[in-house]
């Protein structure tokens, strides 16, 4: 996912773009199901917080195999005080990473991705190659859905640096 907008910009249908760019692409696609499970428990090793299970295939499940949703998603399931709503797409940690995602795409490729256009052009094979449609045709994540459907408004992520410290990595606080 990381930078897809590269591939949309004016360089896009040139031939050099084409041949150069377009052939030594390396897609860092999201993670299978064994991988995400092992990220998993990385995030519980290393916030010392282990999920029950029902909590785990949630996070699983919405996260997509996206390591970023994967560790918003693990830190609201973590915070959850056993509601049966836990995640909240209005967390900025969440926000953020979904914004990301979609905004990479051109207007045109998020509305194939909300009218689950799968035909056969040029568009729907680029999503589903670069990983945001899976391979049964689907967005890879029910929380891009939401995202892009207009159900949410956008927010300023707001944290504080204890919350920063906390929440993300060095790299990620950076």
């Amino acid at each position: 996912f990381a930078n897809t907008h590269i591939l949309f910009d004016q360089y896009q249908n040139q031939n050099l773009f084409d041949r150069i760019i377009r052939r030594v692409i390396v897609k860092i696609l999201p993670l299978d199901i064994d991988d995400t499970h092992t990220t998993l428990l990385m995030y519980e090793a290393r916030f010392g917080h282990a999920l029950p299970e029902r909590l785990r295939g949630e996070v699983i499940g919405l996260s997509g195999g996206n390591p970023g949703l994967l560790k918003s998603l693990y830190l609201q399931a973590m915070e959850n005080k056993g509601q049966s709503q836990w995640w909240n797409i209005y967390d900025g940690r969440l926000h953020y990473r979904l914004e990301r995602i979609v905004n990479d795409l051109p207007k045109e490729y998020q509305k194939l991705l909300i009218n689950n256009d799968d035909s056969d052009t040029e568009a729907t094979v680029l999503l589903r190659q670069f990983g945001y449609r899976n391979s049964k045709g689907e967005i890879f994540s029910p929380l891009i859905l939401k995202y892009l459907s207009g159900q949410i408004e956008a927010v300023t992520p707001i944290l504080s640096d204890d919350e920063l410290a906390t929440n993300f990595t060095i790299t990620e606080r950076k």
